[in-house]
This record gives structure tokens, sequence and C-alpha cells, in this order.
């Protein structure tokens, strides 16, 4: 169990989450969403009313988008359908005062990997997984002064005769190719 004085010196979502959020309204096509996540190299995006309070009403992510190009490509049967032809409308939303741990917690519980976060009904944010396990490692460095010796990972490369080998990763831990 974990010190409760610790505990308020957790991270929280509003110190992980990233923002300004990039979203899309129904008007925007499922094209546009592909060209979206391309871009800005993100996994989901926040589908928003189209109007001056820009109200949440879904999300698409990655794997929404891809089941629906890949279809549609395999068939022959591209067409110009609003995101809102794929989006989720049952959302898990956050809160930006919540800890990490419970932020983990709640994903864990939804099988979700990201998610928006809303005040006062409006998306100011978005927290994914990722965005957790980069908060945990510095928080393990300099909250709890966590030190081990890091084991490098190590690279595997295949060869002409299909035999798997292994390599230290070198130190200045650039990923070279085993030749």
């Amino acid at each position: 169990m974990m010190d409760p004085e610790l505990r308020y010196k957790l991270p929280k979502v509003k110190d992980v989450m990233s923002s300004p959020v990039i979203a899309l309204t129904k008007k925007h096509t499922v094209y546009d969403a592909l060209l979206t996540f391309n871009k800005y190299k993100i996994s989901s995006i926040p589908i928003v009313e189209d109007d001056k309070n820009y109200s949440l009403i879904g999300m698409v992510t990655e794997c929404d988008c891809l089941k629906y190009m890949a279809h549609n490509l395999f068939y022959d049967e591209m067409s110009t359908d609003s995101v809102g032809v794929i989006m989720q409308k049952d959302l898990v939303v956050i809160e930006r005062n919540m800890d990490i741990f419970e932020l983990e917690e709640l994903f864990q519980k939804n099988r979700v990997r990201h998610a928006p976060v809303l005040e006062k009904g409006k998306v100011v944010g978005s927290v994914s997984r990722s965005d957790i396990l980069n908060h945990l490692e510095t928080f393990s460095k300099e909250v709890l002064k966590y030190r081990h010796d890091v084991i490098e990972p190590l690279e595997l490369s295949i060869y002409k005769d299909f035999d798997w080998r292994a390599k230290e990763i070198s130190e200045n831990h650039h990923f070279n190719s085993l030749n």
C-alpha cells in the first residue's frame, strides 16, 4: 500500500494530458480522420459539435479508421462517409484532477487506451497509456528515488538462413542493424 503522504504528490491527469487537442466535427469524413491521424501522429480524435461550445459527441480511434478504410478499399467502395459513421458514442471521459493510478484503473476497467479530458463539459485535453508510462518513469526516478542498474534490451534480427541472433545494444543506445 502506498504511503498516504506520497499519494498527494502523484501526478494528476492535468500534469500528464496532451493539450491542446486536435478534434473533428461530423462534417469531416473518415478520410479526413485518416489524414489527421497521419499528420499529427495521434491515436484518437474527439468528435465535437459544430457549434461554439464544441461539445464532445464521440471519439474515433486509429482502429476504427483502419477497419473502415481496409474494408472499403478491399471492396472498392470508397465513399465520403462522415466520421459519425465510425465514431464511438459510449465514451469514458476523464477528470483533470484524477491521479494517474486512478486513471490507469479506469483504463483497465473499461478496456480503453486513451480518453478525452473534460472540464465543464468541454474537451480540454487527451490522455493515453503512453502519457501515463512516461510520467511513471519520471515519478519513479524523482519521487520514489527508484534506482537499479538498467539492463539494456536486445536487438533481434533475422539473417538469410532465418536463424535468429541476438546482439546487445551499443552503449550509445542506438538501434544498429546486425550486419
